[in-house]
Parts: C-alpha cells; sequence; structure tokens
C-alpha cells in the first residue's frame, strides 16, 4: 500500500508538470503588450544591476532582475526583457501546480490532485500568467514558503525572503 502511494505521489507530480507546461506553451506570449508596471520592474532591476540609486522604490527590483536575467536566454528576441517575464511566468506557473498539490496532500491527502488542477485551472490564475507581472511569481514564492515550512527546512526564510523582492506584500511570509 504504501509502494502505491509513493508511485501515485510521483505519478500525480509528473502529471501536473505535464499540465502545467502544457497550459504554459499553449498561452506563452498570449498578450503583446505589457502591463504598465512591467517598465517600472525593469527599470528598478536596472538601475540596481547598474549600482544606480533607483528614483524610485514603488517596485521591488527582485521580479526584474529575475525576468532580466531569464531574458538573456532569448537571444535574438527585439525584446527580451519581456520574453524573460513570459519565460519565469511560464516556469512558475508550472511549479504552482505542482507545490499545490504538495501543501495540499499535507493537509487534504491523496485528494490534493483534485485540488491542484482546479486550482491550476483557475482564470484569474492564467490571466496573470499570460502577462509578465508580479503575481505569479508572487504566488510561487509563496506557496514555496508554506512547503518549505511544513517540511521544516531552514530554506523557508529565503523563500520568504524572495518573495518579499518580488513584491512588498510577500514580506508578510517572513
Amino acid at each position: 500500500d504504501e509502494t502505491l502511494q509513493k508511485y501515485f505521489h510521483i505519478f500525480a507530480i509528473v502529471i501536473l508538470l505535464a499540465f502545467g507546461s502544457y497550459i504554459s506553451i499553449t498561452f506563452f506570449n498570449h498578450h503583446v503588450v505589457p502591463n504598465s508596471d512591467f517598465p517600472d520592474f525593469i527599470g528598478t532591476a536596472r538601475n540596481i544591476l547598474h549600482f544606480d540609486l533607483p528614483g524610485s522604490f514603488k517596485r521591488t527590483p527582485g521580479l526584474g532582475i529575475l525576468q532580466i536575467a531569464l531574458g538573456k536566454l532569448a537571444w535574438g528576441q527585439s525584446h527580451p526583457d519581456l520574453m524573460g517575464g513570459w519565460i519565469l511566468n511560464a516556469i512558475c506557473y508550472t511549479l504552482i501546480a505542482v507545490l499545490l498539490y504538495l501543501v495540499g496532500r499535507e493537509i487534504l491527502g491523496p485528494s490534493a490532485i483534485w485540488y491542484a488542477i482546479i486550482a491550476a485551472l483557475n482564470p484569474w490564475l492564467i490571466a496573470w500568467m499570460c502577462h509578465p507581472i508580479a503575481e505569479t511569481p508572487l504566488i510561487f514564492f509563496i506557496l514555496l514558503t508554506f512547503y518549505l515550512v511544513i517540511k521544516h527546512s531552514r530554506w523557508s526564510y529565503a523563500a520568504a525572503m524572495m518573495a518579499s523582492m518580488i513584491r512588498y506584500e510577500g514580506a508578510a511570509m517572513i
């Protein structure tokens, strides 16, 4: 029985990774024009990366730094930072589905896979994934923090710190 549960657990994670990847690929580059906050996040991150003091800290630098770093993978793109934002959201969305299952499994048991699938199909979550904005990575780092807290890992503080570097509301995790 324990072996069967282990295989179900592995199967559920593989299914959720495949499902999240499919949704991410389907909606990748769905909105060509980014949200109006996008230049502010990138601008703050560029200032920090160039060791300049940003004119404003209304936007945290963590999201922009991640988007710029992933944008380096987008060779030949006319807007690598925008592509980096889409790549970041696609990765985070896929991992959100898995983390919903892992956190839910501690509370709901094996039926947590249905919770993860239904939550991943939430239209708001899919809409946020399509825009290179902070909500998808913020949800990812919040769920990662919860999972690491449940597992009593010292890395939970690092995940909470990353959540606060994505948006200031993430500081509540610390």
